[in-house]
């Protein structure tokens, strides 16, 4: 919770309190109280602004202010009261008690709540695109003549932010929210809190000069309900440490993006339908290659590979969507599209990086493209070409608590070298800015988070990209990526050395 919106609570508690003192024995101060309730929320809603959490603090400071005006003005209540009267009292104040417990419950369960601060001694700028692949026919929309949209926020080491917007945590929430509300199956005003959550990036900053040039991160975001922002915290950190991050937004199958003329594409719902069918259906054959190793675990994943033709076709389209922004942060870099970039991108060391569908994507790209220097997979199930065309890039594979081995076909078919890790209490969603989202999400009847702490989940995101990019794309070795770390107990190391 907010600082007024913790003073307004604890003064509303205080002067719910007092009503169960008789008129004798309560304090005149405590008249006073409502009224000071009524103040901070004043200040609350011009400081911090209104969010529907609040509301039954608002109604609730209401009453108790009514009920304190006779006071105020002087009036004595009368010193005997009827048995029915004090009855009503006792209900009237157990209700109080129960609003009020709702008035403190809803802010502290979609809390406007505070982004980590990167680490790094960069401040941190950011910046979008909306691009059109003209080479390529749009398949998700029915007009023939329709284009392949590409949008890409990035965020980048910013020389100073004096003069330039503090954005939300997500840019444009009032488009993005409610596309989030839609997918998750709720209201939208449920998520229209997250405009007031500030992120640490600034619009348009200048891009700092204290390097000449900076190397370069693609990232693709998860299936579904994943979107280009969805990893917000680890853009900014690895900004803030010197890379230019660009995060692809892929269109029909995420929950939104913006096209070249600013409107908001949402996703294909019989694409996404068709593809959870087809997931569905295969998940057998996909659990086979958990149990066998070796030649039966090759052919247990052609055989699902082969009978996941969905899957291979959408993870072919985000490759080339990624490919298509390589292509453009090369024309920035050159000043062939209009960028603060032009002559400080390296484009000789890029790293590309996903989570989920997106970390699929960003192994497939790895094994085609040789632009790719680095890569890594954040638990995501691996459809794609690698049998064929295996992994020659370093790579990390991030895993969470459940999803130990989801690759291993993928790892031990590759020639390069690299890590995988295992996050202990970890589920899907907290390699996502959603992991910080609300505490209700840590209901294991929800099945959303894991039981890992969601700040210690951030740090170790944070810590392990950041430490592999070093080393891949920077030649700065990590002991991080030697073994067990004591900062981070939850984290199980494997390291696979098959130049060896």
């Amino acid at each position: 919770m907010r600082t007024f919106e913790i003073l307004t609570l604890g003064t509303l508690f205080l002067a719910l309190a007092a009503r169960f003192w008789s008129v004798e024995k309560r304090p005149s101060r405590a008249n006073y109280l409502p009224g000071a309730a009524i103040l901070l929320i004043l200040i609350h809603l011009v400081v911090e602004g209104y969010r529907w959490q609040m509301v039954p603090a608002y109604a609730l400071t209401a009453l108790l202010f009514l009920l304190s005006v006779p006071r105020l003005l002087g009036k004595k209540s009368a010193s005997q009261a009827g048995l029915g009267r004090k009855i009503l009292n006792r209900i009237g104040m157990a209700s109080g008690l129960v609003v009020f417990a709702i008035a403190a419950a809803l802010p502290t369960l979609f809390p406007v709540f505070q982004m980590p601060d990167p680490t790094g001694h960069y401040a941190v700028g950011t910046t979008s695109f909306a691009f059109t692949d003209d080479s390529r026919p749009e398949i998700f929309t029915d007009d023939p003549d329709d284009k392949r949209p590409v949008y890409v926020q990035a965020w980048y080491p910013a020389e100073s932010t004096a003069g330039h917007t503090r954005l939300p945590m997500w840019i444009d929430p009032e488009k993005i929210t409610p596309a989030l509300a839609k997918d998750f199956g709720v209201p939208e005003f449920v998520f229209s809190h997250f405009s007031l959550i500030q992120s640490n990036s600034y619009l348009d900053a200048p891009l700092s000069e204290q390097e000449a040039a900076y190397p370069v991160l693609v990232f693709s975001h998860g299936y579904d309900i994943g979107f280009f922002a969805q990893n917000t915290v680890q853009m900014e950190e690895l900004a803030s440490h010197g890379y230019i991050v660009f995060s692809v937004g892929h269109a029909y199958e995420s929950s939104m993006v913006f096209d070249a003329q600013g409107n908001s594409i949402g996703m294909s719902q019989p694409r996404i339908d068709a593809f959870y069918q087809e997931s569905a259906e295969t998940g057998e054959l996909y659990a086979k290659t958990y149990y066998v190793t070796g030649d039966e675990q090759i052919q247990a994943a052609r055989a699902w590979l082969a009978a996941t033709p969905l899957g291979n076709q959408s993870v072919q389209i985000w490759a080339q969507d990624t490919q298509f922004v390589l292509t453009q942060i090369e024309r920035m870099n050159r000043g062939e599209v209009d960028s603060p970039f032009a002559g400080h991108l390296v484009t000789e060391r890029i790293g590309v990086f996903g989570q989920s569908f997106g970390g699929a994507t960003a192994f497939q790209v790895c094994a085609i493209d040789s632009r790719c220097k680095a890569a890594i997979n954040i638990d995501g199930t691996q459809w794609g070409t690698l049998l064929d065309t295996p992994l020659q890039t370093p790579f990390l594979m991030v895993y969470g608590e459940m999803t130990d081995h989801l690759n291993d076909w993928v790892l031990n078919t590759s020639p390069a070298s690299g890590y995988s890790l295992r996050v202990n209490g970890a589920s899907h969603i907290n390699f996502t800015d959603f992991n910080l989202v609300s505490p209700l999400f840590k209901l294991p009847q929800l099945g959303i988070l894991g039981k890992i702490d969601t700040r210690q989940m951030e740090r170790i995101m944070n810590a392990y990209i950041l430490a592999f990019f070093d080393q891949t794309l920077k030649g700065i070795s990590s002991p991080l990526l030697q073994g067990v770390s004591v900062d981070y107990p939850e984290v199980e190391l494997k390291i696979y050395n098959h130049s060896q």
